[in-house]
């Protein structure tokens, strides 16, 4: 006989929701990250706005088997590894990515190909700490804080940019299989604050999804952000551990395949009383299916 399940604990969650402005029917929402020409310096950086929601977020500790990558979006799983210092770029970029394309190999169904086109070091500090730096996003070691804006890092139009960024010559061959991005989160220590939670794809509607041009130094990305519903169902792990990562998918080619699963962290307390949060973050163009 089957052992009921406790229902799962909730905790309370601000998010900051895109706002949906009229203004996107004749322009496209946009964020800028380069410095613009003197002539051009007062010209806004973005078009968008957000608003807090407060929003339940369930704790699926000890129910982690039930959330699976193509139902849910997200994969909570055991995983360790040989690297103890995330501050050695070289050790990253060797033992880690190596390590994560074996993990992404043996979890995504028909995966022939991976590839982390992109990583990045976060960690929790104050408002104060983080606005008086001057931040450096070519260096993925220049650390930045969790987000609180729910997103999905890439549109399917910024998907299919990125495999042509990184795979120029290779591009119009692989867009003709089966193409994922596929993230895989790690803290580097018990999270206490900032936990990384986890929209369910099966409460996403396609009008959910706000696309918006991320305009880089080097090149234009479209990103995903969030408008509120009351039908999105939120999940994270309590307390998660180093060894504990989540696996989740932004993109699919696959059009009857779930969503790209739409994330954000959100503060448990005074940031004074809890350890910051550390954690790195990879992406990976994963080919085959």
């Amino acid at each position: 006989m089957a052992i009921a399940q406790a229902p799962l604990q909730s905790v309370q969650a601000q998010f900051s929701y895109a706002n949906w402005n009229d203004l996107y029917l004749k322009e496209k929402p946009y964020k800028l990250f380069i410095d613009l020409p003197q002539k051009h310096a007062h010209a806004p950086r973005t078009n968008l706005s957000f608003q807090p929601h407060a929003t339940p977020v369930y704790d699926v500790r000890g129910n982690e088997a039930e959330f699976v990558l193509d139902k849910n979006g997200f994969e909570i799983l055991r995983h360790g590894t040989e690297i103890t210092d995330f501050g050695n770029v070289a050790a990253i970029e060797q033992i880690y990515f190596t390590e994560m394309k074996e993990l992404i190999m043996g979890k995504v169904d028909g995966a022939k190909r991976v590839e982390v086109f992109d990583w990045r070091v976060r960690q929790s500090m104050s408002e104060e700490g983080f606005l008086t730096r001057k931040l450096n996003l070519s260096d993925p070691l220049d650390k930045i804080m969790p987000t609180i804006y729910p997103h999905i890092d890439q549109t399917p139009s910024g998907a299919v940019g990125r495999v042509r960024q990184h795979f120029s010559a290779e591009a119009d061959r692989l867009l003709q299989e089966r193409v994922r991005i596929i993230n895989v989160w790690r803290p580097l220590r018990t999270v206490e604050n900032w936990p990384l939670a986890f929209c369910d794809t099966q409460t996403l509607q396609t009008r959910d999804l706000l696309a918006a041009d991320y305009v880089r130094r080097h090149f234009v990305g479209e990103t995903f952000f969030l408008l509120h519903s009351r039908d999105h169902r939120w999940y994270y792990l309590r307390d998660q551990q180093p060894d504990e990562v989540a696996m989740f998918k932004i993109y699919d080619s696959d059009a009857s395949a779930t969503h790209g699963c739409p994330h954000a962290s959100f503060s448990l307390g005074d940031e004074d009383s809890l350890a910051p949060r550390e954690s790195i973050e990879i992406r990976a163009l994963v080919f085959g299916g």
